[in-house]
């Protein structure tokens, strides 16, 4: 073989090289590593962080891009003043520094589902977000979970995820939700096997201990007793008492700075079914850490 066959012999490699790779990324397949957006942007201007015009933003609009994506839900999100948005949802510029968009959306890589399951990104029904509750406003997230699981012929829920899209479908009640209270479900991974046990009412989905999600070192010890929640913050003096219904929070608290309120929801739960994440209406982001 002279140096003209070898040249002929290794460019035809490399055409067979290239095809066989077009061919595995045109394969679809399920995309399983986060993927991290610095400076999202879309017609030119930063990813807003509202789904549509001033509604259902921070985790609603992370969620919304994500998917836009190929990515079932955000894993987490920072934000900034750029001067200039599009909002994804409305299909809009918003112009001004009131207009807040994403520095950064670390999208969330599909989890491999294992024998006898199957992932459900941003589950729908009837046009909308499938809610979170069976029914109207009662036994939402496991409760709603295993149900629509049920729906798509499997015997139950094994991991779901929570956000606020503005507008969901309860099945159980055969009706729609409309507004930024509606949590739905971002993502939902059924089971063939039975149910896992619901989390325990006393000393169960909250107890344990917490910090603000992004590295604030200072913890929160979380008591439960039933329907009913306690925490203290040792390094702050910090007092809170509140109440869980479902995956919904409300929590009052004292500390040397005055006394405070807000809601809540739980965004993740664990295999065991204690709360892992929860998303508090002043912004603040809690993760557990025990």
């Amino acid at each position: 073989m002279n140096l003209a066959d070898v040249a002929r012999a290794f460019r035809a490699g490399l055409g067979l090289f290239a095809f066989a790779l077009a061919l595995l990324c045109a394969s679809g397949s399920p995309v399983t590593a986060d993927q991290v957006y610095n400076n999202p942007a879309v017609n030119g201007a930063a990813v807003d962080n509202c789904a549509t015009w001033a509604n259902d933003c921070g985790w609603g609009g992370a969620h919304q891009f994500c998917r836009t994506q190929g990515y079932g839900a955000a894993r987490s999100f920072q934000l900034f003043n750029p001067g200039r948005t599009w909002v994804i949802g409305s299909q809009q510029f918003c112009d001004g520094g009131s207009c807040v968009g994403f520095s950064q959306v670390v999208c969330m890589g599909e989890t491999t589902a294992g024998a006898g399951e199957r992932i459900f990104n941003a589950p729908q029904a009837n046009g909308a977000i499938v809610d979170n509750c069976a029914t109207w406003a009662n036994d939402c997230g496991w409760g709603g979970a295993h149900q629509f699981c049920r729906t798509q012929g499997y015997a139950a829920a094994k991991s779901f995820l929570l956000y606020n899209p503005g507008r969901t479908w309860v099945i159980g009640s055969q009706q729609y939700c409309d507004g930024g209270n509606c949590v739905g479900f971002s993502q939902v991974i059924c089971t063939s096997a039975s149910a896992p046990p619901p989390p325990p009412t006393t000393g169960g989905a909250l107890q344990g201990r917490w910090a603000w999600a992004g590295g604030y070192t200072n913890y929160y010890n979380v008591q439960q007793n039933g329907n009913t929640f306690t925490w203290n913050q040792p390094s702050t003096g910090e007092n809170a008492q509140g109440t869980i219904n479902g995956t919904a929070l409300t929590v009052n608290w004292t500390n040397s700075g005055g006394n405070g309120s807000a809601t809540g929801t739980i965004m993740e739960f664990d295999a065991q079914g204690r709360a892992t994440v929860i998303q508090w209406s002043n912004g603040v982001k809690f993760a557990r850490t025990d």
